[in-house]
């Protein structure tokens, strides 16, 4: 078994314990290019063996909001509610992280309504976001 498939294959047994808890579970993946984990499979195939779990939400966490829009047409093929939380960064091999400034609060609350339009329900920042990046995606959601 290639490390991809061993990833994919803890993924849904921690899933699985998870679920034998009894409470709602929300199952999230690292993509940091296309559809792909970072330990090199497919979005699609980790989807594949978490949903027999019936997870509440599927999302895709701390990828850079350039990413999103090709995890989450993955994503949307689920028929699992699902989301994605992005980070406005990079690992650095010298600090561990490095911020991304461009991404104001505007852009992003932009981005997370494209998100929006493509189905997601579950929207948040991960690492580099701050609050006002987080009131942006609140006040762009008030009629």
């Amino acid at each position: 078994m290639g490390p991809g498939r061993a990833a994919v294959s803890a993924s849904a047994e921690a899933a699985g314990a998870a679920s034998a808890t009894g409470l709602p579970v929300l199952v999230s993946f690292v993509c940091w290019e296309g559809a792909t984990l970072l330990s090199g499979e497919r979005l699609a195939d980790a989807l594949r063996a978490v949903q027999p779990l019936r997870p509440a939400a599927l999302l895709v966490n701390c990828l850079p909001p350039s990413n999103a829009m090709a995890c989450l047409d993955v994503l949307a093929g689920g028929g699992i509610p699902f989301g994605i939380y992005a980070n406005l960064g990079e690992p650095d091999d010298t600090t561990g992280f490095h911020r991304n400034a461009s991404v104001t609060p505007q852009r992003f609350a932009a981005a997370a309504a494209e998100w929006i339009a493509a189905g997601a329900r579950l929207i948040g920042g991960c690492c580099g976001t701050t609050p006002a990046h987080i009131a942006a995606i609140r006040q762009s959601l008030r009629p």
